[in-house]
C-alpha cells in the first residue's frame, strides 16, 4: 500500500507528529465507500507503521494490536496530524490520528 504524502511538523527522541495529507485518490478507497469515500482502519494502522519505520529507523514485526479506537470516521480532501510514540522497552506503538480538538483514531501496535 501507498503511504499518502506526509511531513514531519516536530519530533523529540522516540515521539514524532507528522501531518497526513489524505486524498480521495488514494488506491486504499478503492471500492470503499463509492461516493463517500472512509479511509479504512486497516490503512490508518498500516500508515502508522511505515511512517514509523523510516521515521524511528527500525522494522515492525507485528505482533497485534491494543486499545484500537475509531472515534470518527477520515475522509478526503483531509489534512490530519499522527503522532507516534515508540516504546522500545515494551514493544510498542502508539499512535493517533487527530486534528485540533477532535481524535479520530488511536491505538497500540505491538512489535
Amino acid at each position: 500500500m501507498k503511504l499518502p504524502d506526509y511531513q514531519l511538523v516536530s519530533a523529540d527522541g522516540s515521539e514524532a507528529i507528522f501531518e497526513v495529507t489524505i486524498v480521495e485518490t488514494m488506491e486504499c478507497f478503492d471500492g470503499h465507500f463509492d461516493g463517500h469515500p472512509v479511509l479504512p482502519g486497516v490503512a490508518q494502522v498500516t500508515f502508522a507503521v511505515k511512517i514509523a519505520e523510516q521515521h524511528f529507523n527500525f522494522k515492525v514485526n507485528f505482533k497485534g494490536l491494543e486499545v484500537v479506537k475509531f472515534q470518527q470516521v477520515i475522509t478526503p480532501p483531509n489534512k490530519v496530524l499522527l503522532k507516534l510514540k515508540h516504546d522500545q522497552e515494551k514493544q510498542k506503538l502508539y499512535f493517533q490520528y487527530y486534528k485540533q480538538e477532535q481524535s479520530y483514531s488511536s491505538g497500540r501496535v505491538l512489535i
